[in-house]
């Protein structure tokens, strides 16, 4: 028994840097989509060859017996915030489907090998690249919408996207527009890795 549990320890201490060594690729990978855009396409910003990659290693993965019916992808799925809200989650609907699709479908991936993580509008990441950019007009008060709650509901029991409003909204909409020319493409993505 000891010696299974030391085996296990080191193949899973070993793994990354197994991974990585001389391919440059890791055990994650980030797949782009273009504004607007529902189906995979496998010739935007490299998908197809990336994807084809990170595969390799996730095969690699799944020879070792112990990871062999554990090993699943995981897709965390988000989007940018222009668009209306029920829109954007429609729109990720889609793009899982559409990636799920290729990957059981020309890949052989078991669907039941396939966890989705469903996460929205990437508000975290654009507050990341907000903090690290010195560069965005009216840093601080962005920021501060940034924090704000994301949606409220009304009067009517309407859904409002408040955050984003404020966003649109604030100093003549000079803070949006740099975020929607530097920000909002790497947005657009969803990341993917794989483990147990």
């Amino acid at each position: 028994m000891r010696s299974f549990r030391r085996k296990f320890l080191l193949i899973l201490v070993c793994i990354p840097f197994h991974m990585q060594a001389g391919t440059g690729v890791s055990d994650t990978l980030k797949v782009y989509f273009r504004q607007n855009e529902k189906q995979w396409n496998q010739d935007y910003r490299y998908n197809g060859l990336r994807l084809e990659q990170f595969l390799d290693n996730y095969r690699r993965l799944r020879e070792e017996p112990i990871f062999r019916s554990k090993a699943r992808i995981h897709i965390y799925s988000g989007c940018s915030p222009e668009g209306r809200y029920k829109s954007n989650m429609r729109l990720l609907g889609m793009r899982v489907e559409s990636l799920k699709s290729v990957l059981v479908e020309k890949y052989d991936i078991p669907d039941s090998l396939i966890v989705e993580d469903f996460r929205g509008i990437n508000w975290e990441r654009l507050s990341q690249m907000v903090i690290a950019d010195p560069a965005v007009p009216y840093k601080d008060e962005v920021l501060t919408h940034l924090q704000a709650p994301e949606t409220v509901v009304n009067s009517e029991g309407k859904l409002v996207e408040v955050r984003k409003l404020r966003l649109i909204y604030l100093r003549d909409s000079e803070p949006w527009e740099y975020m929607y020319e530097h920000f909002f493409p790497h947005l657009r993505h969803f990341e993917m890795y794989f483990g147990v």
